[in-house]
């Protein structure tokens, strides 16, 4: 779109000797640049993977093989607190989840009847699940937030 600016009528300014006349130069015009329009568009999003490790990696569990089970071993952690844990898989796909010495506060935890000592004087408490499971980060996962709510409520 062009604009165009036209001279108005001169403009008298009397003094008291002279007369000074101000008037528009010549008509003006005003062009848009000619510079390429920009299109602003919202950007493409990433698609972010997981990575092919599981949280038992992550966290430094070792896995192991033995009497037809597969064995998890490694920490629970809760802040800067580690226990130590390890979790069974049965062949057909059963999860038990045991932890060795369990920290006192567990006994107020809504949960606390669901640990089980496994033996006399070994230490070991297996965790009984109402709902048991999918995999092996899912039951570290549980564990964890069951000792973080014991700790923290």
């Amino acid at each position: 779109m062009t604009t165009l600016i036209r001279p108005s009528n001169p403009i008298l300014i009397k003094p008291d000797s002279q007369v000074v006349v101000v008037r528009p130069s010549s008509v003006m015009q005003i062009v848009p640049n000619a510079a390429p329009a920009v299109r602003i568009a919202p950007a493409r999003t990433a698609t972010i993977r997981p990575p092919d490790r599981g949280a038992w990696d992550e966290r430094g569990w070792t896995k192991r093989h033995a009497r037809g089970l597969e064995i998890y071993e490694g920490g629970y952690q809760v802040g800067t607190r580690r226990f130590t844990g390890r979790i069974e898989v049965e062949r057909r796909g059963q999860i038990s989840a045991f932890i060795h010495n369990p920290p006192k506060e567990i006994r107020r935890h809504r949960h606390r009847a669901c640990f089980q000592q496994v033996g006399i004087g070994t230490g070991w408490f297996r965790l009984h699940w109402s709902r048991s499971p999918q995999n092996v980060d899912e039951a570290i996962l549980y564990f964890e937030r069951v000792l973080d709510e014991s700790f923290n409520g």
